[in-house]
């Protein structure tokens, strides 16, 4: 039996001859390595006159090809992009190629790829019109309802508008969801091309990496500029995608820019008109009355804080029956009361325990029998603590043990420390609350008109109007008047008047300051008006109504000294803060609970 040849077996080849055979082999079919290429990767063939046809591929070329591109063989295709650019930076310019201006090469909008002789010049031209594609693209994305930068100030009925109808209305829930955060991550996935362009703009260094941008500039953080620029586009590219330039103009609104501001961040697409801003701001208050008139329907217990505003109104243009003047009005809000019992604001159970009228049996003796005082040891102690705490830099380190004590201690009921309480502003009338009659205005403006609560409405409920002093004042006045009214609405008996803590605070700083200021005795050391004299603070105009803030300071600061000195003299030293730190440097130093029990 015959055995059948074997084919014999070539020669082992380096690289080197093996790319000197395919290119001999190119040679041979009298071919360039550009037609070479252009066959290989053509999808169409196209003649003069004809419409173009399709190439057909055998088996071996699409596989091949297919190979370069998918990555099936090596090298990847992205190195071979990378090593023909770089060969053709190397190459110079054929003599009397004039498809490119003579000089160093600068892209022009002007060039095609397709015209140009040298790859260099082509390949740029190239990927920038590919970069200007992906970049359109992405713009169109970006303004795309889907985004999520649309924001209308108005929308319109859907039979007048369709499309109008389906955008998205501002709210003050989008406002206050509104964060440069959201619209970097918005930008990162809808143009994620136009964002790595833009920050390697900003930041030769960027690596994709939100950190390096930090480090880079941390008071004109740089991808807030990125963000800001790429927004502007987008609002120059579509009106419609107005998030940013909308929050940012009611940001404007809010901080009392001129015209002129709104005027030239309009222009450069960083803002809205400020026509739009208020058509927006209208709408949001509309928007947000029907839900605070939803809210009340489904009885939710709410406290309602006013008090007067005005501002001074100088005419800066005079003519004749123009004049300064003051503008008064009224401003209210709403506050959310949480974790309220069933029926506490029940109008008839209030009325029947008022016509009992028990509070006449209340005396000074009732009060105090009813305040808790077993605190308030513990209170003069942590006040005694805190203050040597506070003074001695060596005890600096029991701050954190006199915070724990304070809060597990000390604390009697603890408002939840993730409690945040929702409160809605109302609009501000033109009211005068100094006036009974502008009072009852006002109220009937906040309850009625903006709150829904009418004589059908009010369902036997009754509403807290807290203020300050005056306002008080005139809550209990109006009350008064008006007992010759008919029903529980017209007679606000469903008005519960308020003090609030704060005044009533303010009204005690007073009478502290009122009481030990001693204005005749400046060289009394027990006297606020020497504690004032030495630290070379504010003397206050009227002692009856002390400014809070100056007199607060002036008052602990006389508590914090005396205290001091009750320390000095119970450890015998005229230098607390030598004291202790000998103590330290003895190891001696009292501990906390040590210093505790002491105080």
């Amino acid at each position: 039996m015959s055995t059948p040849l074997k084919t014999p077996r070539r020669k082992a080849c380096n690289d080197s001859q093996k790319l000197k055979d395919i290119l001999d082999a190119i040679r041979e079919t009298q071919w360039s390595l550009s037609t070479f290429f252009h066959h290989l990767f053509r999808t169409q063939e196209e003649k003069p006159g004809q419409e173009p046809r399709v190439i057909e591929r055998d088996a071996q070329h699409q596989q091949m090809l297919s190979a370069l591109l998918n990555r099936s063989s090596k090298p990847q295709f992205g190195q071979l992009l990378d090593l023909i650019y770089k060969n053709a930076q190397i190459v110079g310019y054929r003599r009397g190629d004039n498809t490119v201006p003579p000089g160093p090469f600068t892209f022009s909008p002007d060039l095609s790829h397709t015209e140009v002789n040298h790859a260099y010049p082509a390949m740029t031209i190239w990927a920038v019109c590919l970069v200007s594609n992906l970049v359109r693209s992405e713009g169109e994305k970006m303004i795309q309802p889907d985004a999520g930068l649309h924001l209308r100030a108005s929308v319109k009925p859907d039979s007048d508008r369709k499309r109008e109808g389906q955008a998205r209305q501002a709210t003050w829930e989008a406002v206050d969801g509104f964060s440069m955060d959201k619209m970097q991550g918005i930008t990162e996935m809808n143009a994620p091309v136009l964002w790595h362009i833009t920050s390697t703009y900003v930041n030769p260094t960027y690596q994709n990496d939100s950190w390096v941008l930090i480090v880079r500039q941390k008071r004109r953080p740089q991808p807030l500029i990125t963000t800001s620029a790429i927004m502007a586009l987008t609002l120059g590219r579509s009106n419609r995608a107005n998030l940013f330039a909308l929050c940012q103009g009611i940001w404007l609104f809010s901080s009392k820019a001129a015209q002129t501001v709104y005027r030239v961040d309009s222009r450069f697409g960083l803002s809205v008109a400020s026509s739009t801003v208020y058509t927006a701001l209208s709408c949001m208050s509309e928007k947000q009355m029907e839900n605070l008139q939803a809210l009340l329907a489904s009885d939710k217990p709410v406290l309602t804080v006013g008090d007067n505003v005005q501002t001074w109104a100088k005419q800066r243009d005079h003519r004749i029956g123009r004049e300064s003047k003051m503008l008064k009005g009224y401003a209210g809000t709403i506050v959310e009361m949480q974790d309220v019992e069933e029926g506490a604001f029940d109008l008839q159970d209030l009325i029947s325990r008022q016509s009992l009228q028990e509070h006449r049996d209340l005396s000074v003796d009732m009060i105090l029998e009813d305040i808790d005082w077993s605190p308030q040891k513990n209170i003069s102690a942590g006040d005694f603590a805190q203050t040597l705490i506070e003074m001695v830099p060596v005890l600096s380190i029991y701050k954190d043990e006199m915070e724990q004590w304070t809060k597990t201690v000390l604390t009697k009921t603890q408002i939840p420390k993730n409690r945040r309480s929702k409160i809605i502003p109302l609009a501000t009338n033109s009211a005068d609350e100094m006036h009974v009659q502008g009072m009852k205005q006002g109220l009937l403006d906040f309850f009625s008109t903006q709150m829904g609560i009418k004589e059908e409405t009010l369902r036997n409920r009754c509403f807290i109007k807290s203020g300050d002093g005056k306002t008080f004042d005139q809550l209990l006045k109006l009350k008064k008047y008006l007992v010759s009214e008919k029903g529980d609405f017209e007679l606000f008996r469903w008005l519960v008047p308020l003090l609030e803590l704060w005044h009533t605070k303010w009204t005690d700083l007073s009478r502290v300051a009122h009481g030990h200021w001693g204005k005749d005795f400046p060289d009394d050391p027990s006297t606020l008006a020497f504690a004032a004299n030495t630290t070379e603070s504010p003397t206050p105009t009227d002692l009856r109504k002390v400014d809070f803030y100056d007199g607060a300071h002036i008052v602990n600061l006389t508590l914090d000294a005396h205290l001091v000195t009750i320390w000095e003299h119970h450890f015998h030293t005229k230098d607390l803060a030598a004291y202790f730190k000998a103590k330290k440097v003895a190891g001696t130093l009292p501990s906390f609970n040590n210093l505790l029990a002491t105080a």
